[in-house]
């Protein structure tokens, strides 16, 4: 088994025309495409009546997985400036160049291998526009990572030299006794990634907690409890 993504772009007449830029607005930013999750682009060159003139322009195998393996490639890729953000089967992220599928980079994610399935379904980014290395921040397991985007290096600054381990903010419980993750890549809002969390569906779960995780350190700066504390 493996995983694939296929680019295709248009034959004939079409394929003549210039493509438009993935910048100005062109890009794919945010998971489900906006703010809104609206699923939506802009883009107008592919539509209903040329649709059936599609060829395909470039193909990138992720992985080979182990037949015996449960893995599954949810990922909704981001595009920024050019570069494709990807989570392959395995929770590894890949950075291709979009033109081409070229590989710029990859990070190879290190499996705590949870007592849950987890699936991966994109990634966040976060960018400062004053100097700052731009991140993506995505989960693995019962961890937070954030990976420079331009390199695919762990930031050291971030959480323990890289990573928040999801366990720990709860209080009372002990991170080691309980199972959490994060299959959705959460959202941004100025320099705090507002993320959500998978739980057991048995008895002694972990509390559904939405927390809020500082970009830059890790920290966690507030929780709301979907289960309300006595009081």
């Amino acid at each position: 088994m493996c995983a694939l993504l296929v680019v295709a772009g248009c034959g004939g007449e079409l394929a003549q025309q210039p493509m438009p830029s993935l910048q100005n607005n062109h890009d794919w930013p945010t998971y489900l495409g906006d703010a809104a999750a609206s699923h939506h682009s802009p883009l107008t060159q592919i539509n209903r009546h040329n649709v059936a003139h599609l060829e395909e322009v470039w193909r990138y195998r992720s992985e080979d997985i182990a037949a015996d393996e449960v893995t599954q490639i949810q990922t909704n890729p981001l595009v920024l400036d050019g570069v494709l953000y990807g989570v392959s089967p395995n929770l590894e992220v890949f950075a291709l160049d979009a033109s081409s599928g070229r590989e710029l980079w990859r990070f190879d994610t290190p499996r705590a291998f949870s007592l849950m399935p987890n699936p991966n379904r994109g990634l966040a980014y976060w960018a400062s526009g004053d100097g700052r290395a731009p991140r993506l921040l995505f989960t693995a397991d019962h961890f937070l990572y954030a990976l420079d985007a331009r390199t695919g290096k762990l930031m050291s600054s971030f959480g323990n030299r890289g990573k928040v381990d999801l366990r720990e903010g709860f209080a009372g419980l002990d991170p080691a006794s309980i199972a959490v993750n994060a299959t959705s890549p959460g959202a941004i809002y100025k320099n705090l990634l507002i993320l959500g969390s998978r739980v057991s569906e048995f008895g002694g779960a972990a509390p559904g907690d939405i927390r809020a995780y500082n970009v830059l350190t890790g920290e966690q700066v507030w929780a709301f409890r979907t289960i309300p504390a006595g009081g």
